[in-house]
């Protein structure tokens, strides 16, 4: 019978904190939870911890995008401090404690928006492939049920695949900056079309920014969608939500522009939406001529 070979991990560009101790082949043979080869690599390399870039794309259905959070991996050995934050990092510890509401052969990595789980397993049709698992707190695995895939979404065939869809919060949105070019377009006439996107404004703040919430796309991505009205004669870029909103070359300082923040998901839709309400009025000609189409199948 031919050896199965080592997964190598591709993880090199990944960078975590607070990592766990470091950990040896000999404690991983002698480890009372089979791990899967790239996993058992992953522990090597860094156990347990939180990745600086955390987030990853989800479809529960065909086109509603969730922006998840993986809070921490768990490790493979106790790290010497109080029994609550052991737990966090040791994979066997949290077999044991949850293994009446997980599914059959499943192996806990880490956990999800810090209530749901990233799940392995060493048996059956799901060997080896990375799922996220969301955790009904009601509900167990009484009987193990190796076909019980309630709650259970495939994430990747592998940990180098999953860890390859981890990036910061940012890089799920987009930030579009369009300037008004139309003396006719008053304040109550820009209001009135930002109503009819869909938006609901906030009011300014300190930095005399007008905010807008854009609830259009509520139903096809949890990313909160934004609009900020603001003057282009200031020289600094205000920070909205960990964003710059950038000060637009070629246009006087008495330019209003208009920063639309969305999912990259909806780009296509929420450009289309733009440019049916304001029309000429806004200087559209820099927008993307690539932007994504939405989505249609389950990632």
């Amino acid at each position: 019978m031919k050896k199965k070979s080592t997964s190598k991990l591709k993880s090199r560009s990944i960078d975590f904190r607070k990592i766990g101790p470091k950990t040896s082949p000999e404690t991983l043979r002698r480890y009372p939870v089979r791990l899967p080869d790239d996993v058992q690599s992953f522990l090597l390399t860094t156990n347990g911890g939180e990745p600086v870039n955390q987030f990853f794309q989800f479809f529960a259905d065909e086109t509603r995008e969730q922006i998840l959070c993986l809070d921490y991996f768990y490790g493979a050995t106790r790290p010497k401090v109080d029994d609550y934050t052991a737990k966090r990092y040791d994979i066997a510890e949290a077999c044991l404690e949850y293994r009446d509401h997980l599914p059959r052969w499943s192996i806990p990595l880490g956990r999800v928006d810090e209530d749901s789980f990233l799940l392995t397993f060493n048996g059956g049709k799901h060997d080896g492939k990375i799922y996220y698992f969301i955790w009904l707190h009601d509900d167990f695995h009484e009987d193990n049920d190796p076909n019980d895939d309630d709650g259970l979404y495939l994430l990747g065939n592998s940990l180098s695949d999953f860890l390859g869809r981890l990036q910061p919060y940012d890089a799920f949105r987009v930030v579009r900056s369009f300037p008004i070019v139309h003396e006719k377009l008053k304040p109550s006439v820009r209001a009135s079309k930002l109503k009819s996107l869909g938006c609901s404004r906030l009011g300014g703040n300190e930095t005399s920014i007008e905010s807008w919430t854009w609830n259009a796309f509520d139903g096809q991505t949890t990313v909160n969608c934004e609009v900020y009205v603001r003057n282009n004669a200031s020289k600094t870029q205000p920070q909205v939500d960990g964003l710059s909103l950038p000060k637009l070359v070629g246009y006087d300082g008495d330019t209003t522009v208009l920063h639309f923040v969305y999912s990259r998901h909806v780009e296509a839709t929420a450009l289309a939406m733009i440019r049916k309400s304001f029309g000429e009025t806004l200087d559209m000609k820099d927008e993307p001529s690539d932007a994504p189409k939405p989505r249609s199948r389950r990632s």
